[in-house]
């Protein structure tokens, strides 16, 4: 596992999450806005409506679920 940001902890081994395109979409959005930091998950959540740990999921496969819903 490895460390993102100061407390935010992504274990590889954890239970996979689906993600939506329309929840990635989401996240993508606001990334790109650049109105939050994406490591600001309380932001980050209230602005997408993602959980945590669809946050989570996200931030640690970006790539793969970049390529599968672009």
């Amino acid at each position: 596992s490895s460390y993102i940001g100061r407390n935010i902890k992504i274990n590889k081994k954890m239970a996979k999450i689906e993600i939506t395109k329309e929840q990635f979409t989401a996240y993508v959005k606001v990334q790109k806005s650049g109105v939050t930091n994406m490591f600001d998950l309380n932001n980050v959540k209230a602005l997408t409506g993602l959980n945590k740990e669809q946050c989570l999921e996200i931030m640690s496969n970006y790539g793969e679920l970049d390529k599968k819903y672009s």
